[in-house]
């Protein structure tokens, strides 16, 4: 009853949401779930907690108040398990994304917890939930190697230890699970394979202006000299 949840839901005027917020002992906590390493979080908080902000003023305080009007401390959370390799624990920072040399009048710090198997085994064997998600996780992209996506998915539910506080509701909601996971893998490989087609076109662009030999531009995309001049050609 002490929680009051105020999570963002598809904000009309900006499309935005957040996976999930609360108020809890004067405490705004935002928290994120990411699987692709993302280092615009700061401002993807700022823009959440201003709207979080916007709404508790115009509930609990007035802005045009002469008096100091206190405020629940924000807390930016975001847990990550992307295939990125990154430390157990990175703090980043809005004025990461500044000019180098300016300084701006406004921070955000954000806690990234990578939370893929392995990683951060105090955090999550404080957290069952948690630690079998990421298990959950881990088993999928294993089973994904050799496995059919929807196969891959029930192998891991299904390898889940059987006191597991999450392995019945998975079962429950199979389909809808299964469903989630292989949307998110498709998005992830679709990310990449994006990402990757333009590397490749801006190699192209160099190698066709001159600035780039035939030899550099193959070594730059990890293929021979053969097959980026079938690639520069099409």
């Amino acid at each position: 009853d002490l929680i009051e949840f105020n999570t963002i839901q598809d904000a009309v005027y900006m499309g935005m949401k957040n996976d999930i917020s609360f108020l809890f002992d004067n405490a705004i906590s935002l928290y994120e779930q990411q699987s692709t390493y993302n280092p615009n979080m700061p401002a993807r908080f700022l823009i959440y907690i201003g709207m979080v902000y916007d709404k508790y003023v115009n509930s609990y305080t007035s802005r045009f108040s002469t008096k100091l009007q206190k405020l629940p401390a924000p807390k930016y959370i975001c847990f990550y398990n992307g295939k990125k390799d990154t430390e157990d624990k990175c703090i980043l920072k809005l004025s990461d994304s500044f000019e180098p040399g300016k300084k701006g009048d406004a921070e955000i710090e954000v806690t990234m917890l990578n939370i893929n198997y392995g990683h951060n085994k105090e955090l999550l064997e404080a957290c069952t939930p948690l630690w079998e998600y990421s298990l959950l996780i881990s088993l999928i992209s294993k089973n994904m190697e050799t496995n059919p996506k929807e196969k891959a998915v029930d192998m891991a539910i299904d390898a889940l230890p059987e006191n597991s506080v999450l392995k019945q509701f998975l079962l429950d909601n199979k389909a809808e699970v299964r469903s989630m996971c292989i949307t998110e893998y498709d998005e992830r490989e679709d990310f990449a394979r994006k990402k990757e087609e333009g590397r490749e076109e801006v190699v192209v662009s160099l190698f066709k202006k001159g600035r780039l030999s035939s030899e550099e531009a193959a070594e730059e995309l990890g293929i021979s000299v053969s097959e980026f001049e079938k690639l520069a050609a099409e």
